[in-house]
């Protein structure tokens, strides 16, 4: 059909959850910021388009912690599924990079 995938899609397995999302591009890195906006938690699969290299980190804005997500599966159309948690107003990134 021509159109461009989406940036970053997302399901919850949880009511409530609620999630926005801003990506940026840097020289390295693929840099998805995502939020929370709802009172619900829980795993969300995560859709994403533009992966770099397409190891997955998520990066802890409150501790500085950083961890690779392992759950990530790769689409025919080139996008990565990749599971991680949100609590209830919580915050992220996920970062890939290039």
């Amino acid at each position: 059909d021509g159109l461009p995938l989406p940036d970053f899609e997302w399901t919850a397995e949880a009511a409530g959850v609620a999630l926005r999302f801003l990506h940026r591009r840097t020289e390295d890195e693929e840099v998805y910021f995502i939020v929370n906006t709802g009172a619900g938690a829980g795993p969300v699969t995560g859709t994403f388009r533009d992966v770099g290299g397409g190891v997955a980190e998520r990066w802890d804005p409150l501790s500085g912690e950083v961890a690779v997500l392992g759950e990530v599966r790769r689409r025919p159309d080139g996008r990565l599924d990749v599971a991680f948690v949100l609590e209830p107003y919580g915050a992220c990134f996920v970062v890939f990079a290039r």
